[in-house]
């Protein structure tokens, strides 16, 4: 494994995501969005942990994504998101952490969270939040 930026294990988290599912991948919070959407961003609170093993082993770094799926919560757009949660044909959880070997030590899905409205761009999308949890080697 070799060390990797914030920004640029964004950029991975959102290149996996990219075309899954017809997903379109933001690495960071976008002017525009394209639906469907997944938006790496840090997630709230602590989101990058230093020092986390023995000598510098492993740093722990939090992001959120934002799947947006529509403007508007409607049964079209409940059943786009079931089909990206376990038992879905697009499961992400089971995409994220297989695909980042070599690039980062572990990478978990936490937790799902808030089916609801979310403002993205000045704009309202139906959408989850998808908690993850990675470790990386330090960079210098």
């Amino acid at each position: 494994m070799t060390s990797i930026s914030f920004k640029a294990l964004r950029i991975a988290v959102a290149n996996v995501l990219n075309g899954f599912g017809g997903l379109n991948g933001y690495p960071k919070l976008p002017n525009t969005v394209n639906l469907p959407a997944a938006v790496v961003v840090p997630s709230a609170g602590q989101f990058y942990v230093f020092d986390t093993t023995l000598e510098r082993g492993t740093d722990d770094v939090k992001l959120t994504i934002l799947l947006l799926v529509s403007t508007a919560l409607t049964e079209n757009a409940q059943d786009q998101l079931d089909d990206f949660l376990p038992g879905g044909a697009n499961n992400i959880k089971a995409l994220l952490e297989g695909n980042l070997n070599g690039q980062v030590e572990y990478l978990t899905v936490d937790v799902v969270q808030d089916w609801s409205l979310h403002m993205v761009a000045g704009a309202q999308y139906f959408g989850i939040q998808i908690l993850c949890s990675i470790g990386v080697e330090p960079a210098s």
